[in-house]
C-alpha cells in the first residue's frame, strides 16, 4: 500500500478478517483487546469479503467501540502519527465530538490529563496526536521477550481513555491487581518519556490510525472500533505468535444494539 507524500490521511477499504497469527490481551468478562488480522485495500469478492489487498495486523486502541470478526468491509481513513499530522479524521483527534447519535457535540475530555514519568518529571500531552503516539510506542512493546501483553493493552486504553458525558454509561475498565497496575503505570511512564524526550520521526512514520469514515462517534452503534496498523513493517518488528481463532473482539454491546457490536467489544 502506498501513502502519498505530505498527506496525513488516506482512505482505503478495510476488513478485520480473523485472529490468525494475532493474540488477545486485556481480556475480562467484557471482552478482549489485542491484535487482529485484517486486510487493507483490494476488492470486495462475491462472498462480500475483501480480497487481493494487503494483510496487516490491526491493534486495538479503542475501548468504546466494537468489532465483530470477521467484520464487514468498510471505508477507513488511515492517519499518520508523525508530528504535524492532521488528526481530524480520528476518533479522539477532533476538537469536539458526539458521544453517540443524537447527542450534542462537545469537547473531548481525556480521563488521564498527566502521566508521571519519574519523581521529577511528568508529561501532559498537548494534543490527541501525542496520546496516539504513546499508544504506538506501547504497541511496539508487545513482541519483546516476556512482554506483559495484558498490561500493554490496559495502558493503551488508559492513554486514550475519555470521560463519558453526564447521563451516558462510563467505560468501566476491569479492576486490576496491584502487580498489573504497577506494570501499567510503568508502561505509561515509559511511553510518555519516549514521546516527550525521545520523539523519532522514523519510528512514528510506520504507525497509522485506522478509523471508520464519518459519521464518527465516541461510542457509536455499529461503528467499527479504531485501530493502529504498522506499515510498512520496520526492520525491528518481531513476528506475532499464531493462534488462529475467530472472535467477537473487545467490549460489551450496548443494550438494544441487536447484537451488532455497538458500545464495547464482547468476547
Amino acid at each position: 500500500m502506498c501513502f502519498t507524500g505530505g498527506l496525513s490521511a488516506t482512505t482505503q477499504l478495510v476488513q478485520v478478517q480473523s485472529l490468525s497469527g494475532g493474540f488477545l490481551a486485556g481480556c475480562s468478562t467484557a471482552g478482549c483487546g489485542g491484535a487482529f488480522l485484517g486486510m487493507i485495500g483490494g476488492d470486495v469478492g462475491g462472498d462480500g469479503n475483501l480480497e487481493d489487498g494487503t494483510l496487516k495486523y490491526l491493534y486495538c486502541v479503542d475501548f468504546q467501540n466494537d468489532v465483530y470478526i470477521p467484520s464487514r468491509v468498510y471505508a477507513a481513513n488511515l492517519t499518520t502519527l508523525t508530528n504535524g499530522a492532521d488528526m481530524s479524521n480520528t476518533v479522539y483527534g477532533r476538537t469536539e465530538a458526539q458521544w453517540a447519535p443524537g447527542d450534542a457535540a462537545a469537547p473531548i475530555v481525556f480521563t488521564n490529563t498527566t502521566f508521571q514519568i519519574d519523581a521529577s518529571q511528568s508529561f501532559t500531552p498537548a494534543s490527541a496526536l501525542q496520546r496516539y503516539q504513546m499508544a504506538a510506542w506501547l504497541i511496539s512493546q508487545y513482541n519483546l521477550p516476556n512482554a506483559n501483553r495484558n498490561a500493554i493493552q490496559y495502558a493503551i486504553w488508559q492513554a486514550l481513555a475519555v470521560n463519558a458525558p453526564t447521563g451516558e454509561p462510563a467505560n468501566k475498565f476491569p479492576k486490576l491487581n496491584a502487580k498489573t497496575t504497577t506494570a501499567v503505570n510503568d508502561l505509561l511512564a515509559a511511553a510518555a518519556d519516549f514521546v516527550k524526550n525521545d520523539y523519532s520521526e522514523e519510528f512514528f512514520s510506520h504507525y497509522h490510525v485506522v478509523t471508520q469514515v464519518a459519521p464518527l462517534y465516541l461510542h457509536g452503534p455499529n461503528q467499527i472500533q479504531e485501530f493502529i496498523v504498522i506499515m510498512p513493517e520496520p526492520a525491528f518488528a518481531i513476528p506475532i505468535a499464531g493462534l488462529g481463532i475467530f472472535i467477537l473482539a473487545r467490549r460489551r454491546s450496548r443494550a438494544g444494539s441487536g447484537g451488532k457490536g455497538s458500545g464495547r467489544h464482547s468476547a
